[in-house]
């Protein structure tokens, strides 16, 4: 097997280590692992770019994006205020949303912790190799939005990861 095929395997692995963390996070606080991602992307300030640009960067399609904000509107997670036109809309974290978010972000701190133990050489190389991937998931279509650029002013080779 290729270096390439391990490291895939590796991914996917960890992807799915991810993901069962997400969903036991999830789950303390009623909810499913994708309206749990949906809170986090609102909460990091995609919600403001409307459904559309949630659905590109979630990798959903607009009514499944449009089903789970209405659950986390039940909720009391999250409002949508309308946009500029009636075909627009942009949902916001409520009180409770932002209390939920910050709860779930805490849980998933075990990830974040584990990648701390890989030491700042690593985690850099470690970070680069994953723009890169993400580059070229990104040209290859598989990205819808990927909102991360290797060019980016605000990214800088220099340390600035």
């Amino acid at each position: 097997m290729s270096l390439a095929d391990k490291t895939a395997y590796l991914f996917s692995r960890l992807a799915s280590t991810y993901d069962y963390v997400l969903r036991w996070c999830a789950a303390r606080h009623g909810l499913t692992a994708l309206q749990s991602e949906l809170l986090m992307a609102v909460a990091r300030g995609g919600g403001a770019r409307g459904v559309t640009a949630l659905s590109r960067t979630l990798l959903l399609t607009q009514p499944t994006v449009s089903d789970a904000l209405a659950a986390l509107v039940k909720k009391g997670l999250v409002e949508v205020a309308p946009g500029v036109d009636k075909r627009t809309s942009t949902p916001r974290l409520t009180d409770r949303g932002r209390e939920a978010a910050v709860e779930i972000k805490r849980c998933m701190s075990i990830i974040s912790s584990a990648m701390q133990q890989l030491g700042d050489e690593d985690l850099r190389g470690l970070f680069h190799g994953l723009l890169k991937l993400a580059a070229g998931l990104y040209k290859a279509g598989v990205i819808l939005e990927a909102r991360i650029c290797l060019t980016c002013k605000y990214l800088s080779k220099r340390g600035g990861y």
